[in-house]
């Protein structure tokens, strides 16, 4: 089957810059690859095969492998597989299906096993928000120690890899000796829905930088396509490009490198357009101006670094010979897009999760003296949470217990007194 011959039924909103011919053709065949398959899992399943099949053989301008986390954000059964089945069955076309990990990784142990073995390795994994939270929320345990790892393999992918003291707990690569490998490349992309994602974040995962290295692609409000027909296997168009691409781009000399530049116009857009906080004028030097938390500083310092990381995948995977100005600006572009779109259904998320714990401590503090009529002014002066609050912020959370039948009010003398309802 020939890749131009497909025409999904129904325009999936993305648009490549028309120089990603094969970037485009590849994902109008993901869209009609299943049943049931949903727009973003099937963009984030072309990043992470472009990030597969380029990485640790190319490298950004700036010396980063082409590697990318991601996680995907989609509703349960609304056809987000597609990134799970696919990237392992189309890399095995070139027998390089061992560069996907699709299996949960529970230590570094586990993951100096992996890359005892490998240099490239890219982790897809599911319900990837309860393994976020296990990471997070695990007190100096295994998982906490494998999530400051992969934290810094995003950063090493020209740096080298060392392996603890014993490749693992045990089994047959068990070994006392340590060993280094240079160039590791780690991808990682992670699956989840909305509320599973949210109901783990925490504001330090902001502000430490792990989550920040996510390029976090929200399909939540994306309807998913359906194909009565779908198209079985891989197109043979897209299993001779691999081809091409492992021919002229892989082979078993680890000091092959090779640096895909930006265009003059490119590079002029990634430094002074997009530029950086202490670049005065640039776009993340705007975004960052009153930023006194540093936030926005976390956050935006890896727009630039995943923007040049996936544009040079993109060109790599297209065979092109440096990164346009239109290929970096479209992939800046989404990212930003994206991030700001996360961290706003995140803040939402942190605004109405704090008002209910403050809702609950003043439903907690009335019932404590449910026998007594408090004034405002007692309030005001005297009681947590409300002594915390400003004047409107108090007024409106009793108000809010008013209207939810919690407690009552009445005015004596020009005074507001509270009760607990009966």
């Amino acid at each position: 089957m020939n890749l131009t011959s497909i025409t999904p039924n129904i325009d999936s909103g993305v648009k490549f810059p028309t120089e990603l011919e094969m970037c485009q053709l590849t994902l109008e065949w993901l869209l009609c690859s299943e049943y049931k398959t949903h727009p973003t899992a099937a963009l984030t399943t072309l990043f992470t095969l472009a990030s597969a099949i380029t990485a640790r053989t190319f490298y950004t301008e700036t010396g980063a492998s082409t590697t990318l986390y991601q996680i995907l954000i989609a509703k349960t059964g609304a056809g987000k597989n597609i990134t799970t089945n696919t990237p392992i069955k189309v890399l095995d076309t070139v027998e390089y299906s061992r560069l996907i990990i699709s299996s949960k990784i529970s230590s570094i142990g586990a993951l100096d096993d992996i890359f005892k073995m490998q240099n490239v390795a890219i982790q897809v994994v599911d319900e990837f928000g309860d393994h976020l939270g296990s990471m997070m929320s695990d007190k100096g345990g295994y998982l906490k120690s494998l999530a400051a790892k992969i934290k810094n393999l995003y950063s090493s992918t020209n740096g080298n890899y060392e392996s603890g003291r014993y490749s693992s707990s045990g089994g047959k690569t068990k070994t006392n000796e340590p060993w280094v490998i240079d160039r590791p490349c780690f991808g990682l992309t992670g699956i989840t829905t909305k509320t599973q994602l949210f109901k783990h974040l925490t504001d330090d995962m902001l502000h430490d930088g792990f989550l920040n290295r996510f390029i976090v692609l929200d399909g939540n409000e994306v309807n998913p396509i359906f194909n009565k027909k779908p198209f079985d296997g891989v197109p043979r168009q897209l299993v001779k490009h691999l081809e091409s691409l492992q021919k002229n781009n892989f082979t078993d000399n680890d000091s092959v490198k090779i640096t895909i530049p930006l265009s003059k116009e490119a590079r002029k857009y990634y430094h002074e357009f997009i530029g950086d906080a202490d670049i005065i004028d640039t776009d993340i030097y705007k975004y960052c101006l009153n930023d006194e938390s540093e936030v926005k500083r976390a956050v935006s310092i890896r727009w630039r670094e995943n923007a040049i990381r996936l544009a040079t995948a993109l060109t790599a995977f297209e065979k092109l010979d440096e990164v346009s100005l239109e290929v970096l600006k479209w992939c800046y572009n989404l990212i930003k897009h994206s991030s700001l779109k996360f961290i706003e259904s995140f803040e939402k998320k942190a605004s109405v999760t704090k008002y209910e714990i403050l809702k609950t401590k003043a439903i907690q503090w009335f019932e404590k003296y449910k026998n007594d009529r408090v004034s405002l002014t007692y309030l005001a002066q005297k009681a947590r949470p409300f002594c915390t609050l400003k004047s409107k912020e108090r007024l409106d959370l009793l108000d809010d217990l008013i209207e939810s039948g919690l407690i009552t009010k009445q005015i004596e003398e020009n005074t507001n007194y509270y009760k607990l309802a009966s």
